[in-house]
């Protein structure tokens, strides 16, 4: 390469970077409102909203776990996080399952 060519922009002083910016995204409140609606009072169902409170602890039970046993759980909690979506009774009680063994577990801290 010459000693003049520029490798930035050619609007931009020698040497100056491009500010970068993130693309505006539209967010999910914003799209469907369901967000908004889920944190208002929850679902007419306190089936589910006992579900949807016991994944979030489940969650943040999970991600403070120590990385030897953090993989398997996760994996575990993302089945019952998955089956949620189908049959949420049968959810609710393989995570209160999963949370009991988390309690009772010595090696989880």
């Amino acid at each position: 390469m010459a000693a003049g060519d520029r490798l930035t922009h050619p609007r931009t002083p020698a040497g100056a970077r491009l500010a970068r910016r993130r693309p505006r995204r539209a967010d999910a409140t914003e799209k469907t409102g369901v967000i908004m609606n889920a944190s208002r009072g929850g679902w007419n169902d306190p089936e589910l909203d006992a579900l949807a409170e016991g994944l979030r602890i489940a969650h943040a039970r999970v991600a403070n776990l120590s990385p030897l046993v953090r993989p398997q759980m996760t994996r575990h909690l993302l089945v019952i996080t998955d089956l949620a979506k189908r049959d949420a009774a049968l959810a609710l009680r393989r995570l209160e399952s999963f949370l009991s063994d988390l309690d009772g577990d010595e090696n989880v801290p």
